[in-house]
């Protein structure tokens, strides 16, 4: 994880600042596979998801990144009605076993700090959703649909 405002105000950022950033937080430019935000922002209107899942998305079409495939994260709030769900238009839905998701959530409790109570504990999926992305045509579609206003 960066160290870009993720706060609820958020200012956007150019794409060679999210680029940059990270770049510079990975250990490797080469991975067997790439899961990452979509930039349909899984939560809604969560601007450096959107840019993170673009710029991941060129830095991988510019061959910055190497992997066979991306998967992107497919969920929804419903405008923020409600915690986020799989889509139904997901191209991949894995089910986490008790022992895996109890993994998941030590992470995000123990390791990154999140009260049980908060927002982050409680949106850990039991259920995850991911599109596939394995193709430029398709990287390039993707970021076509998802320009910002």
């Amino acid at each position: 994880m960066a160290d870009l405002d993720d706060g609820p105000e958020q200012l956007p950022l150019t794409d060679e600042t999210v680029e940059r950033s990270l770049l510079e937080c990975l250990p490797s430019a080469r991975f067997d596979r790439i899961l990452t935000h979509s930039p349909l922002g899984e939560y809604t209107r969560h601007r450096r998801h959107e840019e993170v899942a673009r710029a991941v998305l060129r830095l991988w079409l510019r061959g910055m990144l190497s992997a066979p495939e991306l998967w992107l994260f497919a969920y929804d709030d419903n405008n923020g009605s409600r915690l986020p769900r799989v889509l139904a238009k997901a191209d991949i839905v894995r089910e986490l076993s008790s022992e895996l998701w109890q993994q998941k959530y030590d992470l995000v409790t123990r390791e990154y700090g999140f009260a049980e109570t908060s927002w982050e504990a409680r949106v850990t999926p039991k259920t995850e959703g991911f599109f596939r992305i394995s193709t430029p045509e398709h990287a390039r579609t993707w970021l076509e649909q998802s320009r910002t206003p």
